[in-house]
């Protein structure tokens, strides 16, 4: 379903012709069990036996600008290594993922009111930094904001904020089922809506 939506794009929505894809991070809570709070731990902030526990659906990494092939300032080109298997891949799609892989790391300082990050690291696979400036990323980036209160709405919509199940395992299968069957639906509906804004 994503797939028909982007092919049949109009060609002004593209960037550099290209269809751009957005990943943000994003949380969800569920019930208070001891078994949850062993996989998915409370935040550190919160007193024990006050929180709940919380899967953090995102990747953290750090970037050090003084390593990798520069491109400009707090711009450059380094390698990433694959991981380690995580315990929820299967061993075939693990083999299928490159060793290593060369990402871009841009800073971008955000100064728009509303944004809650000063400044941040942007990760793109477009290394050309002459056909692709870090102010222009820096830009798309600062463009993207959308895409965190879009998500905000759908799992409020969904109540996908607060889990159900109490045990991990259901808590995955209760999580890859709201993502799975919901969200290209939603997507389809938002690219139509966007296609006939008069209707």
């Amino acid at each position: 379903m994503a797939a028909g939506c982007e092919q049949e794009a109009p060609s002004q929505w593209l960037w550099h012709g290209r269809h751009v894809k957005l990943v943000d991070g994003t949380t969800v809570s569920m019930p208070d069990t001891n078994a949850n709070q062993a996989k998915y731990p409370q935040q550190t902030s919160q007193e024990e036996g006050l929180g709940f526990p919380i899967v953090r659906l995102h990747q953290a990494r750090t970037a050090d600008f003084r390593r990798g092939r520069h491109l400009g300032k707090a711009d450059h080109v380094v390698t990433w290594i694959r991981p380690a298997k995580p315990e929820w891949m299967d061993q075939e799609t693990y083999d299928r993922m490159p060793e290593s892989i060369e990402v871009r790391e841009v800073l971008v300082q955000v100064n728009q009111a509303g944004f809650r990050t000063k400044s941040l690291v942007v990760v793109t696979s477009l290394c050309d930094a002459e056909e692709y400036a870090s102010e222009e990323i820096a830009e798309l980036y600062r463009s993207r904001w959308l895409v965190e209160l879009d998500i905000r709405a759908v799992k409020i919509a969904l109540d996908m904020d607060v889990l159900r199940c109490k045990t991990p395992e259901m808590v995955r299968r209760e999580l890859w089922t709201l993502i799975w069957r919901t969200w290209p639906a939603i997507a389809s509906v938002t690219v139509r809506i966007a296609w006939n804004p008069g209707r």
